[in-house]
This record gives C-alpha cells, sequence and structure tokens, in this order.
C-alpha cells in the first residue's frame, strides 16, 4: 500500500481474529496480504469461498488509507458492506440504490477519513464528481472484484471495466488487487495487460472445490424430477436456473403448486419485486428461487446447498461461475445439470445468425467444450479444473456422479411420496427452522441429539436478531459459527470470542443472547462425544464437601460486580472480566437494587421499537416466560430481564427472580 504498513505474521493473525473471528488464515490470504501491504500489486485466483475478499479487507482494516473496491453489481456490494459492517468495519458503498442526501453522506464520510472501504461500481470511476472525491482523498488500495469482467476473453465481460486503466494509471503507485474465481490463463494474462501492471504478481490457490458434488441427469420430464428432487428436503436454500424468462416463472408456479416454496427471478421483474425476491431468500423466508443468470453475481449467501440448471449454460466458465453459489460455508453443496443432446440444434440456430466470424467461432468452441463435459464418462470435476490450468488431486475425485456411481438423485426413491398437487404455500411465511433431513448435504451428522437441539435454537434466536435488524441471517452469524456454538457451549464472552467467526463486534451486539441460550439449554451429558473443549484444561483436583455458599459471599459476589458497574463496565465487559455470564450480571445487580442500591440500566437498554413492545407485554404479563411467549419469541428473555430491571428501578419495586 501507498503507506506500505508492516505487520508481523502475529499481528495479522491478532487482525484477523478481531475483525472477523478467525483463528487461521486460509491457503494464500496471508501470503497476498503481506504482498500488498508491502505494496505489491496481486492477481488474485481463487474459487468461490475460497476467502478472496478477505485479502484486501483485512490490509484495509489495518491501514488508516482509503480501499477503494471497484465490484460490478449493487447487489455484491450491499451484501459485503453490511457483513463488513457487522464485523465493526467502517464501509460504505456508493450507487445508483442510495438518495442524493445519502450519496452525500458517504462521501462526507470519505473525505474526512472514517470510511476505510468505499465499494464502487464501474461506471461512477468516469465521473467529474468521484475524480473530485478521489483528488480530495486518493487510495491507498485499489481492489477490483470479478477482475474477469476485465477481458473480452471472459465470459462477462464488461466495457466499463476496460476503463480501469485509467485509474491505475492515475495512481501509479498504488498497489492493484485484482480478484476472480474464473480465469483461465488467457483471461488472467489479459487482466495483468489491461490494468497495465506488468510486474503484478499471481496468487493462484486452485480451483476446486471439494464440498461441492457435480452431477448431470436427463432432462426428460425434468421439472416432475426437480419437484421429486426438492421433496426430499424442502427447506434447504436452492437456485434453479433456466435461460428464458417465462421458465423461471411456469417452474416457480410448478413448485408452489406441488407445496415447494418458490419465487421467480428474472430481469422482467421491477427492481422492487426482484430486491423482494432476493431478500426473501437472503432471509431464509423462501428456500427457492427460480432464476435467470440476471440472479446470482450479486448473491452472497453461504448456504445454498444445491445450484440447479435446467437448461446447459453457454460455456464452462459461466457453468463454475455460477456453480459457484453453492457451499460458500464450505459445507457440502450439490451441482446438478438437466442435459438433452438435443440442446446442440437449439444454440446452433443462434450461432448461426451471428454476423462476426471470430465469435461465432469462439461461440461454437464453448458449446462443443459444454457439450462434452455433460456426455463424459469419466470424472467432471477433473475436466472443469483442467480447463482452468488446474491439476486434479485425483483421478477420482469421489464428488461427481462418474466416480461415485451413486444413481440420479432425481429419480424416484423408495420412500419418495406420490405425485400431488395442492395449493400453493403463503411465500409471506419466514420457513421453520427445521433439521435436514438425511438426504440433505448437511454436517449437522456430526452433532449429538444435545448439541443438535441447541444448534436449532440458536438459528431460531439468530432469525429473531436478524429480523429485528432486517438483515438475513447469515450476517448476524453462519450455520458454521452455530454448529461451533453448540459443541463449544461458551460460558463467557471471553470464551465466545474463541469460537470460529465471532469477533469482538459481532459479540458485543449478539454475545449477551446467544450465551443466555447456551446458558439455558440442558447440559450434554458427560463424556458426550459431541463436546467441544474451547481450550485444554487441566483436570480440576476433588473438591471436599462443602456447605452451601454464605450469605455473605453471595453479597461479596454481587457488591464486586456494581463496584465494576460504578466504575463504567458494561453488562458484557462484567462478564468477561469475572467470567461469568451476563444473566448472572443482571442477577447480582437485581441484587444490588434490593439492596437499596441504585442502579441506571439505560444505556443496556434494547434500541427502537423493541423497547416499546417489550414494555407493553411485561406490562400485561406475570412473568418473563409469559412475556416471551406473548412476544412470540422474536425477543431474547436477556433483553426482557434488563427492560424489567430498568421499569422496576425507576418504579423502586424488588425485582422478582
Amino acid at each position: 500500500m501507498s503507506e506500505h504498513v508492516a505487520a508481523s505474521p502475529d499481528e495479522l493473525l491478532d487482525g484477523l481474529q478481531r475483525n472477523f473471528g478467525f483463528a487461521n488464515f486460509r491457503p494464500l490470504q496471508q501470503e497476498v496480504i503481506e504482498h500488498l501491504l508491502g505494496g505489491g500489486d496481486a492477481l488474485v485466483l481463487m474459487p468461490t469461498g475460497g476467502g478472496k475478499s478477505l485479502c484486501y479487507q483485512l490490509p484495509a482494516l489495518l491501514s488508516e488509507g482509503l480501499t477503494l473496491v471497484v465490484s460490478p453489481l449493487i447487489a455484491l456490494m450491499q451484501d459485503q458492506v453490511r457483513s463488513l459492517q457487522a464485523n465493526g468495519a467502517a464501509a460504505d458503498y456508493l450507487n445508483s440504490s442510495l438518495s442524493p442526501q445519502e450519496a452525500f453522506q458517504v462521501e462526507l464520510s470519505v473525505r474526512r477519513g472514517r470510511t476505510r472501504l468505499l465499494y464502487v461500481a464501474p461506471e461512477r470511476l468516469n465521473t467529474d464528481a468521484f475524480a473530485a472525491l478521489l483528488a480530495a482523498r486518493p487510495p491507498a488500495l485499489i481492489a477490483i472484484d470479478e477482475a474477469h469482467c476485465i477481458s473480452q476473453w471472459g465470459h462477462q465481460f464488461r466495457p466499463d471495466y476496460r476503463q480501469l486503466s485509467q485509474l491505475t494509471e492515475r495512481f501509479a503507485d498504488v498497489p492493484v488487487a485484482a480478484l476472480t474465481a474464473t480465469a483461465t490463463e488467457r483471461v488472467a494474462a489479459d487482466i495483468v495487460q489491461q490494468l497495465g501492471r506488468p510486474a503484478m504478481n499471481t496468487f493462484r490457490s486452485g480451483y476446486n472445490r471439494p464440498n461441492l458434488t457435480y452431477r448431470v441427469v436427463n432432462k426428460k420430464h425434468s421439472t416432475e424430477r426437480l419437484i421429486r428432487l426438492l421433496r426430499r428436503d424442502p427447506e434447504s436454500s436452492t437456485i434453479v436456473y433456466s435461460l428464458r424468462r417465462a421458465d423461471t416463472e411456469t417452474v416457480a408456479e410448478r413448485l408452489q403448486a406441488a407445496g415447494i416454496n418458490a419465487l421467480a427471478y428474472h430481469a422482467g421483474l421491477s427492481s422492487d419485486q426482484r430486491t423482494e425476491a432476493q431478500e426473501r431468500f437472503d432471509r431464509d423466508a423462501v428456500p427457492v428461487i427460480c432464476a435467470t443468470v440476471a440472479f446470482g453475481m450479486g448473491v452472497d449467501k453461504p448456504d445454498v446447498r444445491r445450484v440447479i440448471h435446467l437448461d446447459m449454460p453457454e460455456s464452462i466458465e459461466t457453468y463454475y461461475q455460477e456453480t459457484g453459489r453453492a457451499g460458500r460455508d464450505g459445507d457440502p453443496a450439490e451441482c446438478i445439470l438437466f442435459y438433452t443432446p438435443g440442446v446442440w440444434y437449439q444454440r446452433k440456430y443462434f450461432i448461426d445468425r451471428l454476423e462476426d466470424d471470430d465469435e461465432r467461432a469462439r461461440a461454437f468452441q464453448r458449446l462443443r467444450q459444454m457439450m462434452n463435459y455433460c456426455e463424459l464418462s469419466s470424472c467432471r470435476r477433473g475436466v472443469l479444473l483442467r480447463y482452468f490450468g488446474d491439476t486434479p488431486p485425483q483421478d477420482n475425485c469421489g464428488g461427481c456422479d462418474n466416480c461415485l456411481e451413486d444413481g440420479d438423485p432425481t429419480e424416484a426413491q423408495e420412500g419418495d411420496a406420490p405425485p400431488r398437487q395442492i395449493a400453493g404455500p403463503n411465500i409471506d411465511e419466514p420457513r421453520s427452522a427445521a433439521v435436514r433431513t438425511s438426504n440433505a448435504p448437511s454436517t449437522l451428522s456430526e452433532l449429538n441429539e444435545a448439541d443438535r437441539a441447541l444448534f436449532e435454537r440458536l438459528r431460531e434466536v439468530r432469525r429473531d436478531l436478524a429480523r429485528a435488524e432486517m438483515q438475513p441471517p447469515y450476517i448476524v452469524a453462519s450455520d458454521r459459527a452455530l454448529r461451533a456454538l453448540a459443541q463449544a457451549r461458551p460460558r463467557t464472552i471471553g470464551e465466545l470470542l474463541q469460537v470460529h467467526g465471532f469477533g469482538p463486534a459481532k459479540v458485543e451486539r449478539y454475545g449477551a443472547d446467544l450465551l443466555a441460550v447456551i446458558e439455558a439449554a440442558a447440559p450434554p451429558e458427560p463424556g458426550d462425544a459431541g463436546q467441544m473443549a474451547l481450550a485444554p484444561q487441566p483436570p480440576a483436583p476433588a473438591a471436599p464437601a462443602t456447605e452451601p455458599p454464605s450469605d455473605e459471599a453471595v453479597l461479596e459476589s454481587w457488591e464486586t460486580t456494581l463496584k465494576l458497574w460504578r466504575e463504567g463496565c458494561s453488562i458484557l465487559a462484567i462478564a468477561e472480566r469475572r467470567i461469568i455470564s451476563p444473566q448472572t450480571v443482571l442477577t447480582h445487580l437485581a441484587t444490588a437494587m434490593r439492596n437499596g442500591e441504585a442502579v441506571d440500566l439505560r444505556d443496556e437498554l434494547p434500541r427502537g421499537d423493541r423497547l416499546g413492545k417489550i414494555r407493553v407485554a411485561l406490562t400485561d404479563s406475570d412473568s418473563l416466560s409469559a412475556a416471551h411467549e406473548r412476544l412470540g419469541g422474536r425477543y431474547s428473555r436477556y433483553e426482557l430481564h434488563v427492560v424489567r430491571l430498568h421499569l422496576e428501578s425507576q418504579s423502586g419495586g424488588e425485582a422478582r427472580q
């Protein structure tokens, strides 16, 4: 970077945990980050879900300068920014979705040095207003996401990306990171040339996605076969791609009639309709989206369990890019392509009408390559990897239909429900947090019964927290993080910070609610294999039989909590320092109130409408449990406890236990 931030490996790991809650880097991430911090340019070729974004996000957060991120789609920018903001990062975006006043506030934040990461579309770079903004605060790092869009040999070439060379020339001393998950050797070379950075280092971590299973199935009766497949696991997030807009609507209607909660998405819908469909999918309110390729690049949902193509994509690059939307969380996911050899005649008709001879030849080449993939009898993963210049790890990948030889999952199986036609579901209702079936690609099987029950309760609380903040659930925490939480069962803030995916910002925002759920859960059986230790602990010495703690000892405990409270420590800070749960801190403060001590809880109260709704429920209820039930479980018992204590401190009443 222009200021060349020096950071030791330990400092990088500390920044990783502090900003993202991760204990270790993924392959090549640390090397890329060190290269960029040292002022070098980097072409980063990593598979989807491999952690490309962190390669420029962490350097941005470790420096005081501005990192400018060029991103192709509004939805993609918004998703990246809200994820960063949930981790406490100073990130913003400038695009057409903002009002003039909102855009002014973002520009003001950039000029004043508050914004660390600014996401923009390539079209904005050529405006005079944006040039003036960069003159006021020049970037310290330029990151170009979806960099294959630069190359005319890439499958999603965008002319505006060609203008990026003007940006890299203007800021010749500023390091550039170009990142993509789909670039052949030719495309990679073209990216470097177009950006005018011949010394750019290439970091290639490979294209293999071992958690994905690739299958090609017969297209005959495709909708009926699709319904049969989805009925076995109707709640898993699934994207169903079709080439034609009309097909997306027809398929969505037939799925709804079969009792599967689905929505259509295509460019012919209004902007509001598309936004609503994507938000429902993100929030887990609708598990299945039937879409054209207009839906995809802006999807950063990590827990998509299936990507299904009812029509063959136009190229290997396109297919790899679209299947890459599955399993970003690292859990198993399926990529199923419906195929018929008759596609040759359908595509040939349109290719023959291309006027440019070179373009027509390239289109035929892409068609043959894609059909060859579909008609393979050998390993499909190997063909995909070799296409991008990668080397398959072995001849039999164990993750495609040809290597597994486990049959067609869309064929009828024993135990399938008979075909039926029923009224479509109410798509306004959020989906239930149901445990996935044994047919589902999931790692829930790693959890024992007690941990699985806790995992499901944590998912419910995650949904409530996300709904209250109008965010997708995965912004609060991923399924992987919740599984780790259910196994580790942290008791304190400090222990929660050791769990994968929970950095200080998320712990500050959600920690009390999550710990309250864990504290209320039934403990696992002794010696249960599912219980995961947070850190090695020495064996505890056998405790002698003792009398119950005296009133004096209890008094001393609450007095210690009260002392920290008066020193300005928050409930979470006290819980971490004393190695107790936030609920126990509240109990101590309630004891202090009963002993005549003044406790002002206003800074700990829920924000916005949540406070008013909880206040009403508590007024109309005899107990926390009754209020919790009256509110439909949408608010945590911790929040209710805080509000109740606050009300009692105002009225001078005694806290009920």
